[in-house]
């Protein structure tokens, strides 16, 4: 998956709106938007604050790669 997709995805799990997400980020609903829509990408700080909002890292909003993800390939 794409940063959009794993950024919206990630953040519906964690329950926040766009709107809450921004401010806890400190940038525009309008951005995260944005950034879910695949129309822009985050610098690296920003994306670094996203990640960290979001309790997760910088990997896993790009690759979506996590912990999680890596435990069931090795299950499996």
């Amino acid at each position: 998956m794409a940063l959009s997709e794993n950024l919206k995805q990630i953040r519906l799990e964690k329950g926040l709106t766009q709107e809450q997400l921004a401010e806890s980020v400190g940038i525009s609903r309008q951005a995260i938007s944005l950034y879910e829509m695949g129309i822009r990408l985050p610098d690296m700080i920003t994306g670094d604050r996203i990640a960290e909002t979001l309790e997760t890292t910088s990997r896993e909003l790009i690759r979506g790669e996590s912990s999680r993800t890596k435990q069931k390939n090795l299950e499996n």
